[in-house]
């Protein structure tokens, strides 16, 4: 029983984690333009 709470706690930490940061790349993609990764991309180019 408390490894199955354990095992479920870090899988819904790991799901809400992952989920923020899709939603706060696209909050900086649509303020910014996606003007920071254009120029990383140029950069590696080089």
């Amino acid at each position: 029983m408390v490894w199955e709470i354990v095992i479920g706690v870090i899988l819904v930490i790991g799901i809400v984690t992952t989920v923020i940061e899709i939603c706060g790349r696209r909050n900086r993609k649509k303020k910014e333009g996606a003007t920071i990764e254009g120029s990383q991309d140029t950069s590696i180019i080089k």
